[in-house]
């Protein structure tokens, strides 16, 4: 597996950096997204073999191609994502969605039912 280029992990890399340098790949963002790769590809593979959900199984020479995408994962992948999530940032005005939440159940008067009373 290929090294990836320094990449900044938190305020350890600051004084502390020469003991957690080696944590870089893969606690960093870019290594975050070659884990992801890896297993999106190991379970690909995975599903292909079996020949579930109609898939065939991958050639020899298909699953070395298919393994080379997180092996020989480096900076043309990280500034590629880097760049997919910008335009994805923008195209969402910059703002990021928020998860619906429950809310409580209100009483007749309007008040939530569970709010406190004095």
């Amino acid at each position: 597996m290929t090294s990836l280029p320094p990449q900044p992990l938190s305020p350890l890399d600051g004084r502390y950096r020469p003991a957690v340098s080696s944590l870089a790949d893969y606690l960093s963002e870019a290594g975050l997204n070659r884990a992801r790769v890896e297993v999106e590809v190991e379970w690909l593979l995975a599903l292909t073999d079996r020949s579930l959900l109609g898939t065939s199984p991958v050639s020899a020479a298909d699953k070395t191609r298919l393994r080379a995408l997180y092996t020989e994962f480096g900076q043309a992948e990280i500034d590629w994502l880097a760049d997919r999530e910008a335009n994805k940032a923008r195209r969402q005005g910059g703002r990021i969605p928020r998860p619906r939440t429950a809310r409580a159940p209100r009483s007749r008067r309007g008040r939530r039912a569970d709010a406190f009373r004095v």
